[in-house]
């Protein structure tokens, strides 16, 4: 009986162990051990934002509203009954019915230039809403690059408190022969416990850029991320002008800027045929009912024009007109500069901290590693001095963090040309590499 029991007991327990592995692995992609991809975070962005939602929902109604411009307006449907007494005492009152429908017809032109004109604001809406998505992505790429940056200045951190922590225990022992002074320890517990503080602080900035990352994609403020990559250093695959072509073909900006030239274009014509009347039909049917002296049935068509009598006004629009397109040309013109400035900016930007990045790689890392690592041994040994030591470690720490800094800064600058470009900045094909 017993045996049966302990048995039940452990297979119960092995189920739960099961169960809890499972658990363990479904909740594994929140994990901070498990890497990101930085395509998927981006696809998870366009899908989720809120801004980019909001946006696309007003595209989606501009573009809906401008389908009905073009049409009549609703013709008029009428029915009146009427009793006209005659006068006359002892006779019934005199009765018809009267069916009526009336249709305004705009002057040809007004209805196609006004369905223009919704038709270009919807675009401008959907350039805004591209405008909005190429503005989260880019933020969504700088909080990737950015978590890179927290989880390697944290390790920075890691490595150089192991440093003096190792250090420290040496310099324990050779305090207890008298070797050294006791600052040397003091010295070096307080540099320790500064590094500590430092890994403390990185990972507090960490959980600051979740914090942002979940609202950027609507998640939960508890969702925890995982590591992410830095970005390779490469070149920019396009020269200036190349860069400039690209953003006339794909940048929101442009195509906002050209899309409100021709809805001013199209308002422009619009106003100017103020000044032409508009017309309407009517067809009424009046039949006889009951009563003295009614008449027979009878049929009425009428024609009806609007004559704009005051002159003032479609002048005014006309006028009013014209002056939006020119106003459209000088804002076009200005936020072509304003792009053209950006690119060459954010591409000297790019440029600048990749330079820099790699020339830290490449000839200041070296010599920082091998100072620390010289300081290091020859105090342990007994033949350096702490300060050299702790200079040397020092240097070491901020190289590293000087070169993680150029990095994130290289990703940065590159998302936020991409997003003045309006497209990912991939090399060319081959065939299509310009002769360079």
């Amino acid at each position: 009986m017993s045996l049966f029991f302990f048995r039940h007991i452990k297979r119960i327990w092995m189920r739960g162990i099961v169960g809890a592995t499972l658990l363990i692995s479904i909740v594994r992609p929140l994990s901070a051990e498990n890497p990101i991809s930085l395509e998927q975070l981006l696809i998870e962005a366009s899908e989720r934002n809120p801004e980019i939602q909001a946006a696309y929902r007003s595209w989606k109604v501009a573009d809906k509203e401008a389908d009905t411009a073009s049409i009549w307006p609703n013709p008029m449907l009428k029915y009146v009954r009427e009793k006209d007494p005659i006068g006359e005492e002892g006779m019934d009152p005199m009765e018809r019915r009267h069916y009526s429908v009336e249709q305004e017809i705009p002057f040809p032109g007004k209805l196609s230039n006004e369905a223009r004109m919704m038709r270009h604001e919807a675009m401008i809406k959907e350039a805004a809403y591209h405008e909005k998505r190429l503005e989260v992505l880019k933020k969504a790429k700088q909080l990737f690059y950015r978590l890179a940056w927290a989880d390697r200045l944290a390790e920075l951190a890691k490595q150089t408190a192991g440093t003096f922590r190792l250090v420290s225990k040496s310099a324990e022992s050779m305090l207890a022969g008298e070797k050294i002074p006791a600052t040397d320890v003091f010295m070096i517990h307080a540099e320790l416990e500064t590094m500590e503080n430092m890994v403390f602080e990185k990972k507090q900035e960490r959980r600051l850029i979740e914090i942002e990352l979940n609202a950027l994609l609507d998640r939960s403020s508890e969702t925890i991320w995982g590591t992410a990559t830095s970005k390779h250093l490469s070149d920019i695959p396009y020269d200036v002008a190349e860069l400039e072509s690209l953003a006339q073909q794909h940048s929101p900006v442009y195509l906002a800027s050209r899309h409100e030239i021709n809805h001013s274009q199209a308002m422009r014509s619009r106003n100017r045929l103020e000044f032409a009347p508009d017309f309407g039909l009517m067809y009424e049917y009046q039949t006889a009912g009951a009563g003295s002296g009614v008449g027979p049935s009878g049929r009425a068509v009428g024609v009806s024009l609007s004559v704009p009598l005051w002159f003032r006004r479609p002048i005014a629009k006309a006028i009013a007109g014209s002056e939006h397109l020119l106003e459209a040309e000088a804002q076009s013109a200005r936020m072509g500069a304003m792009v053209r400035r950006m690119i060459q900016m954010e591409r000297t930007e790019t440029i600048t901290h990749m330079i820099l990045a790699k020339n830290i790689e490449k000839k200041i890392l070296p010599s920082a590693v091998a100072a620390k690592n010289t300081a290091r041994d020859r105090y342990v040994s007994g033949r350096g001095d702490v300060m050299r030591f702790m200079e040397a470690t020092r240097l070491w720490l901020k190289t590293h963090e000087t070169h993680e800094d150029q990095l994130y800064h290289f990703a940065e600058h590159w998302a936020e040309l991409e997003q003045w470009v309006g497209t990912d900045l991939i090399a060319p094909a081959p065939e299509e590499s310009h002769g360079k």
